[in-house]
């Protein structure tokens, strides 16, 4: 179901999610202690589901006790309110979920031979399980379910059947070499056993055969500490043997990469692969928690710790657009001539504080697709501003000094003329960069043209030389959006192999685990493959506007900030570089429209494809990584 927050010690939100599981490992205690848990137990849901309350009828007593009597004293309000919390779906969640959680168990344990003990095993597993948010599941059940086969897959016919002759004859293969570090090779191959799904356990031996054969057994010994080295954490136990049993497969194909290149590489994909559920159960916490869901004695802190959190970001929001409003008008004060490379700086740098925070108060884009151009409402946006703040927006009685946070009209103003002005650049920079590919790959003529003819009209307003209707320059806008887009859409995919697709995403997730991504910046370093022209079709189809459910914070004025729930960061695919590169990855900001609740993504996997009717790019880049030119 849920975590709850907490506010860190270095001012950030962080959402902690128990291991539940664990509790089913502990020994049960005397009677005695058994009775006294009990009793707490009872009295927990006694407050958390009063008798008045229907659900009180409805819940199995007993089940709740033998639950309950598991969990340690300080995290019993907080796991009842959980478990009520799942208890309280509505009757097709509740049977999806429960459905979900017996398909996980049975998937790590069905192979074995069904006793008693296995069946009241897995009736404990699924009822603690409950607890376990719903993006978390799957990890903590198969780490669970590792630990309790490591002590208890020999017992089972299933070893002797299937497990112990190839276990032996890859044992029995090592070189004189790898022979002293038997007893290591050996507690990695059962854990690798142990993690496996029932029914592939001994087929995920093949490759390790395969491995020692070749003499690249090396890797069996370098790959956890290099994984723990590169990532500074632990994986979870069966998201790193999933990314060994990866490693080995790419290592025993023929012209395998260095072994160190595999290892970092399958690491950086585990690592995603487990940020990516965890950053989805801290925004199902957040969600929850602002939506007033009872945590138990979580509750309130957890309801302190996100206020917190918004609190502190809209303080500092409000400060940085004060702060880059000042310097712009400045500039414009400036006498006219070449802009400096720091005065560049700062333009760009102003551009994107003011597109990210334009779409913060308009939770919007600037020009909405199917919606009739209309100025934007600088009132509404202050007072909604001074609403955060706590001041009123009525007019006092009697002169106040306004506080030095305060936004005022002229600084929304500005920040409007901006994001108009950014948005245009942005605009023609797209439709620069897309010309080279649509021209190569024979693109329709039609759009092509279209495109280049509204280029003029967008460098006026780039260039703030040309004074439109507000409404006149979004309407301007709205139409290069769409033309963009059918531009990109109109260019023909080209032919590329499997190898190569690959090739490009091993080497892309490493250019995006190495770079630091931060509000507004605009460069980064080089993704390590050489591209031509014709690569762009197939990386654009796979990589463009892909969420990145991985990542949890970005930078902003030099400090991690957490992203908001109606927040995430995705991939775009520019046309060509201006840097002299093949073309460019971004990393934009995108945020969720003010009427929606639909997560970034409707699909799942390492770079799902983003909800684009809920979601909306905001232009803000956060890095820009180069493909090299062959």
């Amino acid at each position: 179901m849920y975590g709850y927050l907490i506010w860190t010690q270095n001012g950030g939100l962080d959402a902690v999610m128990p291991q539940w599981l664990d509790c089913l490992l502990l020994p049960k205690g005397s009677a005695a202690q058994v009775k006294l848990a009990e009793d707490n137990a009872r009295k927990a849901f006694a407050k958390a589901c009063p008798s008045q309350d229907p659900l009180s009828k409805q819940l199995n007593p007993q089940s709740m006790l033998a639950l309950f009597s598991r969990v340690e004293p300080g995290m019993l309000p907080f796991g009842m309110a959980v478990w009520l919390a799942h208890h309280r779906l509505q009757p097709l969640e509740l049977k999806v979920r429960t459905v979900t959680l017996e398909a996980l168990v049975s998937d790590q344990l069905s192979d074995l031979d069904h006793t008693a003990d296995l069946q009241r095993m897995q009736d404990d597993m699924k009822a603690m399980a409950t607890l376990i948010p719903d993006a978390m599941l799957a990890i903590d059940i198969r780490k669970h379910t590792a630990k309790l086969l490591r002590n208890m897959l020999q017992q089972h016919s299933v070893f002797a059947k299937t497990l112990n002759a190839p276990l032996s004859q890859i044992l029995g293969s090592l070189p004189p070499g790898l022979k002293p570090q038997l007893p290591i090779i050996q507690d990695v191959l059962w854990d690798v056993v142990c993690s496996r799904p029932a029914g592939q356990r001994a087929a995920a031996l093949a490759p390790f055969r395969a491995l020692i054969a070749q003499g690249k057994g090396r890797l069996l010994l370098d790959a956890p500490k290099r994984c723990v080295d590169r990532l500074k954490f632990m994986l979870p136990a069966p998201l790193f043997y999933d990314a060994l049993c990866l490693m080995v497969k790419e290592a025993v194909e023929p012209d395998a990469r260095p072994l160190d290149e595999i290892i970092d590489t399958q690491s950086d994909q585990a690592a995603d692969l487990y940020n990516a559920p965890l950053n989805a159960a801290r925004r199902a916490t957040m969600d929850a928690v602002a939506a007033g869901v009872n945590l138990g004695d979580k509750t309130t802190s957890s309801g302190e710790a996100l206020l917190t959190f918004y609190r502190d970001r809209d303080l500092k929001n409000r400060l940085r657009t004060r702060n880059a409003m000042q310097l712009a008008r400045s500039r414009k004060n400036t006498a006219p001539g070449q802009p400096t490379e720091k005065e560049k700086a700062q333009a760009a740098e102003i551009q994107a504080w003011s597109l990210q925070q334009l779409a913060q108060w308009i939770e919007g884009p600037i020009a909405p697709p199917k919606a009739k151009p209309a100025p934007i409402d600088r009132q509404a946006i202050l007072q909604a501003q001074q609403k955060s703040t706590g001041t009123s927006a009525k007019t006092p009685k009697a002169p106040q000094k306004a506080a030095p946070d305060a936004l005022t009209v002229a600084d929304v103003d500005q920040t409007i003329r901006e994001a108009l002005s950014g948005t245009a650049s942005f605009l023609l920079g797209e439709i620069s960069d897309l010309l080279a590919p649509a021209k190569l790959l024979q693109a329709d003529l039609e759009r092509i043209t279209h495109c280049t003819q509204l280029q003029p009209a967008l460098q006026e307003v780039a260039d703030g030389k040309k004074t439109l209707q507000e409404d006149a320059t979004i309407a301007l806008l709205g139409q290069a959006e769409e033309a963009v887009i059918q531009l990109r859409e109109g260019i023909k995919s080209a032919a590329s192999s499997a190898k190569l697709q690959q090739d490009f995403r091993n080497a892309l997730t490493a250019a995006l685990h190495a770079e630091p991504l931060e509000l507004g910046k605009r460069h980064g370093g080089q993704v390590a493959f050489r591209a031509q022209v014709e690569d762009w079709s197939f990386v654009s189809e796979n990589f463009h506007n892909r969420w990145l459910p991985h990542v949890k914070d970005i930078l902003v004025n030099g400090a991690p900030t957490p992203l908001a729930p109606n927040q995430a960061v995705a991939l775009y695919v520019t046309g060509s570089s201006l840097s002299g590169y093949a073309f460019d990855v971004s990393v934009h900001l995108w945020q969720r429209y003010r009427s929606s609740q639909g997560k970034p993504s409707t699909e799942s996997g390492p770079l799902p494809p983003m909800n684009t009717a809920e979601w909306f790019d905001t232009r803000t880049t956060c890095c820009v990584l180069h493909i090299p030119a062959k």
